[in-house]
């Protein structure tokens, strides 16, 4: 059975990065049964978080998280 993807979407701020960065690590080492993904995105005022089960998840899905991963990387 795949892992879910958690994905965090962390407001666009240089001098909060390292407190996201440390945010994130945590949160990987917490949720060890998921894939876990973190960037900064401009379009949010505040911490988000996405939640996908890779078995249920459309092929278009999943290729939207990657394009979105790929346009903003922490």
């Amino acid at each position: 059975m795949s892992k879910p993807i958690f994905i965090l979407r962390f407001p666009h701020s240089n001098q909060d990065r390292d407190k996201y960065l440390e945010v994130l690590e945590m949160v990987r080492k917490t949720l060890r049964d998921y894939h876990v993904l973190g960037f900064m995105d401009s379009n949010t005022g505040k911490v988000e978080f996405e939640c996908y089960n890779a078995d249920n998840a459309a092929e278009i899905n999943i290729q939207e998280i990657k394009q979105r991963i790929e346009e903003s990387k922490l």
